[in-house]
């Protein structure tokens, strides 16, 4: 089994694992985490049989000869510290955001996003591929966050933490986006990739 996949679903992704191997003595797995284009790139090459990802439908057109397959339909949302003013709020403006000090996830589709404020002066503290610190930087009070909200949701280091809260910000910034996994239709799926993928989908939708 080889996988590629962002951070957030990581846990999830080893502990089916660890459940398959237990099982299935025989079976060998390798676990690779990186940014939407890596992960693309290692299932285009055959280096890798499924990656988990976030997408759109712009994806999904652009490689014909991948099959995306949806687990969860998730949307963009502040994440701030439980003691922030902002954690009171209903709605996030894009006036809310001036002056805050932002951290980001290092993802093409974050970085997007935040394209659509462009006009604001920004106080981008930094950007980031780990978790861990994304996390400090909200229980401390640091900083505000801007992610997807099913990361909140399937990663261990976020989802256990009870010293921020999640904000839906106001239309027109409210997009919507898809996680899911997507393979080679030229190369398919072995028995027990299928078997990994369907435990994979009981525990994150079921």
């Amino acid at each position: 089994i080889k996988v590629a996949t962002y951070p957030g679903p990581m846990e999830i992704l080893v502990r089916v694992i660890t459940e398959l191997k237990r099982e299935y003595p025989n079976v060998k797995a390798s676990v690779y985490e990186n940014s939407t284009e890596f992960i693309i790139d290692r299932v285009l090459e055959g280096e890798v049989d499924v990656g988990f990802i976030t997408y759109t439908e712009k994806e999904e057109k652009r490689y014909r000869n991948l099959v995306f397959k949806k687990l969860v339909d998730g949307h963009m949302v502040a994440a701030v510290n439980k003691h922030s003013p902002l954690a009171k709020e209903t709605l996030i403006t894009q006036d809310m955001l001036i002056g805050q000090p932002i951290v980001l996830y290092n993802d093409k589709y974050i970085q997007e996003f935040m394209k659509g404020f462009s006009s604001l002066p920004f106080d981008i503290l930094f950007t980031t591929n780990n978790v861990d610190t994304i996390r400090l930087a909200l229980e401390t009070n640091t900083a505000i966050n801007i992610g997807f909200d099913y990361a909140f949701r399937t990663d261990a280091g976020l989802s256990r933490s009870d010293e921020y809260v999640l904000v839906n910000f106001a239309p027109p910034y409210y997009k919507t986006y898809s996680f899911g996994y997507f393979y080679n239709a030229n190369n398919g799926l072995s028995r027990v990739i299928r078997e990994f993928l369907k435990r994979v989908r009981s525990v994150i939708v079921d």
